[in-house]
């Protein structure tokens, strides 16, 4: 990513706080004054809550700002929220990672309508289904009569591909 803002600008600007998570300004800005907390929050269209910075005329999402702030670098990948709240962004909350193990760590979806990622009513066969996502394709679990015979199929799925053990947990309001 081509970034102009040097850590210089950014520390001279903005301070973090990594046990609370929070950024706030060191200087004022038109009507926002020094020591209120930087950006906003906004909801993605998965329904994912982060939050955003403005500097400059451009936005930065404020996880990415956060690691740079802290480390001095832009990340070269993805910056994952282990807990899965995208608004958490203490230092020990974040983790740089791949896309693959960043996904590997979701939340589960708004649209779920059976409580577990992965488990889904089959209508035509009536039984529950249980599928995994692996390297871009869907991996077929099987077709269960009990719900909790799919769900324990996925679980050991999540296991055996090395998935987050947050992964497919209820998201944080």
């Amino acid at each position: 990513m081509n970034n102009t803002l040097t850590p210089i600008v950014a520390r001279s600007m903005l301070s973090y706080d990594p046990t609370k998570g929070s950024v706030t300004w060191l200087v004022n800005r038109r009507r926002i004054k020094a020591g209120t907390i930087a950006g906003c929050e906004y909801t993605d269209s998965s329904g994912k809550r982060y939050r955003t910075i403005g500097i400059n005329g451009r936005t930065y999402s404020e996880h990415r700002l956060v690691f740079f702030l802290f480390t001095g670098n832009w990340p070269s990948n993805e910056v994952d929220h282990i807990d899965g709240d995208g608004c958490n962004n203490k230092w020990n909350n974040l983790r740089e990672a791949d896309a693959v193990t960043n996904r590997r760590n979701q939340r589960r979806l708004i649209t779920n309508t059976s409580g577990h990622t992965g488990v889904y009513w089959h209508v035509r066969n009536l039984k529950w289904e249980a599928k995994i996502g692996v390297n871009g394709k869907f991996v077929n679990l099987g077709y269960f009569d009990l719900i909790d015979d799919a769900i324990a199929a996925r679980q050991l799925a999540n296991d055996q591909y090395g998935f987050h053990a947050n992964h497919g947990i209820e998201r944080p309001l």
